[in-house]
């Protein structure tokens, strides 16, 4: 299913077999705004004003994973031996990605160990981590 971007324009997806903790909406809705889910609940009572309403016919959906592992950025700003990327535009890559697959936090594993096989060291991980928090404060995921 394509879906076209209206930005600024929330978005409603209906008629979804909605994934909760704990159970399943069968008939179930999401909203969301400012890329962020604004609403989670049975189609009935979510409303659609002013948004863009999707029919989802029964496609299951599951709103916000969360995972709670995740070894990806030290590889997104090491991808090879002796290659880097500025950690801000690899932990931007890394969100993009996630969000796009689901993801809404992400808690990341990093390696603070000096590593003489690659370029991992403490201070990198320091440095990682730091760019870690500061993306926590512009959006796309929740970087923990």
């Amino acid at each position: 299913m394509e879906i076209q971007s209206h930005p600024g324009i929330p978005i409603v997806f209906r008629h979804a077999r909605v994934v909760l903790e704990d159970s399943i909406i069968e008939d179930g809705a999401v909203a969301i705004a400012g890329g962020i889910i604004a609403d989670v609940g049975e189609t009935s009572q979510v409303s659609t004003q002013g948004a863009v309403v999707i029919n989802a016919n029964g496609t299951m959906l599951i709103p916000g994973l969360v995972d709670t592992h995740n070894d990806g950025v030290e590889r997104e700003v090491n991808p090879r031996p002796r290659v880097g990327f500025s950690r801000p535009f690899a932990i931007a890559n890394y969100a993009r990605r996630a969000v796009a697959a689901g993801v809404t936090t992400s808690f990341h594993a990093v390696t603070f160990g000096n590593m003489v096989r690659n370029t991992r060291s403490v201070d990198e991980a320091v440095a990682i981590t730091d760019a870690i928090r500061e993306a926590s404060t512009t959006g796309g995921i929740d970087h923990q």
